[in-house]
């Protein structure tokens, strides 16, 4: 397969829907850790995940994420139990293709000290797990279809190279004359 399975249009057309109708943040990357979407969110919002993550938590996930042979979800604790920092892994015949960031605070964990501004999205950990287990699912799906398109294109392409099969009538017109010896 000479084209690419990412189609990176269509992965922010997804992320952004998926943000907006579940509210959780996301980043989409390849296996060699490319942002392919744009995040998409205000400077306040990167600052605000920024100074909730520890420093390294992003890098210890994505870590954990090229370790992983079996897993398709990876969580990275966190210190707070308000957020959620996980990643979907999704994998085209056993190999890393797209990696999915996801990042949420968790409302029933909130407690008013914490302080969490009111333009930061809010979702129940119940919705954070069927959100991510059903990216997982419409991911793959993407992929196959558009390993699927891309292999019937190569099909196509190779069947334009041989000549076309030849038509009844064509070779009843080319065995005509065999045919006409015989009845001699």
């Amino acid at each position: 397969m000479n084209k690419s399975l990412i189609d990176t249009d269509l992965l922010q057309r997804l992320q952004n829907h998926f943000c907006n109708a579940n509210d959780i943040y996301l980043a989409c990357l390849d296996r060699e850790r490319n942002l392919l979407t744009e995040i998409g969110v205000c400077e306040e919002v990167q600052q605000f995940f920024i100074d909730q993550f520890p420093q390294n938590a992003c890098n210890s996930l994505l870590r954990s994420v090229e370790v992983s042979q079996v897993e398709a979800i990876v969580e990275e604790p966190l210190p707070v139990p308000y957020m959620k920092l996980c990643s979907v892994i999704t994998r085209v015949e056993g190999a890393i293709t797209l990696v999915w960031v996801v990042a949420a605070v968790i409302e029933e964990y909130v407690k008013p000290e914490d302080e969490i501004p009111e333009y930061i999205h809010r979702t129940s950990e119940e919705r954070f797990y069927r959100t991510i287990a059903f990216l997982e699912e419409v991911s793959k799906q993407l992929l196959t279809v558009k390993e699927h398109e891309i292999l019937a294109e190569e099909a196509m392409e190779q069947s334009k190279r041989f000549e076309p099969p030849m038509l009844i009538e064509e070779i009843a017109q080319q065995t005509k004359p065999f045919l006409s010896i015989g009845n001699q």
